[in-house]
């Protein structure tokens, strides 16, 4: 390796060589040498070989076995399918992870450069389904019974701080029915976790998923019956809750939170709407305001052309909304793209194992060599 034509190359061109290749076989060059595990392993590769992926999105499907089905002390076991998200293939790219805890999870978040964050009553774990590793970020301690009496709902979300360009996970803790929650914040780095507090402004109980964007956690809560949507900015580490138009309203359980044309929105039962009228309702934020507000969105011949009940996952770069069947089918998942543009539709079947019934998608995910 040493007398190599490579090695005689400027580390910066060795550096823009390794940003195109593809995250396992980065991986897999790891054990090449000394140099390679060191440069792979610098955070300015890793920035850099993520710009590349951003060009080519891919869609994710991922299974988590359930506690119910091991045989006791067997590892978790999940399986990510990964796909080309402009135009998918039938056959997926199976990726398998054994190396988690012994322990029932939970996505804590959809892909944010390259890694899943997946959480447990006892763990927080980030997952890299490109290169197929994980790392335990986080091992709880039983809580003493006069702290689980007063913070009673613990939760993670998990993003991008892109102005320092490090991961970070926030631990909400609910306490009484009138106070805000209480907040703590660490960023993720090798040693210590050194928590720091984020002051709330009001009180609230979370409702949907959380989804990071541009450096902001978006996570949709209820409280006195008021509808909000609560921002989390990586950066500042501060919080902003904003209610919501009146006439919008959050159903635990049914509500979630996609990305809409690059920002937030909120979709509760898009699948009845549509399969009704044709339409459905989001609550969007707006790029220049940064309000919130209602809109409907039309999707025409929807009514003459689909068939069965399929939820609304977002949109792509291409502009096109993808809707998922609600209902696996034996073996295969079925994606729905509308082109509002064209006003067009393309049905793709992506295989997944049988003995699964649903799935968690996730849109836009970047492969990346994070972990």
């Amino acid at each position: 390796m040493e007398n190599s034509d490579f090695a005689m190359m400027p580390e910066e061109l060795k550096d823009v060589i390794r940003s195109k290749l593809p995250p396992k076989s980065l991986a897999r060059c790891i054990v090449v040498s000394k140099e390679w595990e060191r440069s792979i392993g610098d955070r300015s590769l890793q920035h850099a070989h993520y710009q590349e992926s951003k060009k080519q999105p891919m869609l994710v499907l991922l299974r988590l076995c359930q506690r119910r089905v091991w045989n006791d002390g067997e590892p978790q076991y999940e399986s990510f399918n990964t796909v080309n998200q402009e135009r998918p293939q039938p056959i997926a790219d199976p990726h398998h992870v054994t190396t988690l805890p012994n322990s029932d999870f939970a996505v804590t978040s959809g892909p944010i450069r390259g890694l899943l964050c997946l959480h447990s009553d006892r763990y927080l774990v980030l997952c890299n389904p490109a290169i197929r590793k994980c790392l335990t970020v986080l091992e709880f301690e039983p809580e003493p019974p006069q702290t689980r009496k007063r913070f009673n709902h613990r939760g993670f979300l998990f993003g991008f701080d892109e102005q320092s360009k490090a991961f970070k996970v926030i631990k909400t803790e609910a306490g009484d029915h009138n106070l805000p929650w209480r907040h703590e914040i660490f960023t993720v780095q090798p040693g210590e976790v050194i928590w720091r507090q984020i002051d709330c402004p009001r009180p609230y109980t979370p409702i949907t998923n959380s989804l990071s964007i541009e450096g902001n956690v978006y996570l949709g809560a209820v409280h006195n019956k008021t509808c909000l949507a609560v921002t989390v900015n990586l950066t500042t580490e501060s919080i902003l809750i904003t209610e919501l138009p009146t006439a919008f309203l959050l159903k635990l359980g049914i509500t979630k939170l996609r990305s809409y044309n690059g920002q937030p929105c909120l979709v509760s039962d898009s699948a009845h709407e549509l399969a009704t009228t044709g339409k459905f309702k989001i609550c969007v934020k707006d790029k220049d305001s940064g309000l919130w507000g209602e809109r409907e969105v039309e999707v025409k011949g929807w009514s003459e052309k689909v068939t069965g009940s399929y939820s609304f996952e977002g949109t792509i770069p291409s502009g096109e909304l993808v809707f998922a069947k609600k209902k696996l089918e034996t073996g295969f998942q079925m994606l729905l793209y509308y082109d509002p543009r064209m006003e067009t539709f393309n049905e793709y079947q992506i295989q997944t194992e049988e003995d699964y019934d649903s799935a968690e998608i996730f849109l836009n995910h970047k492969p990346s060599i994070y972990i």
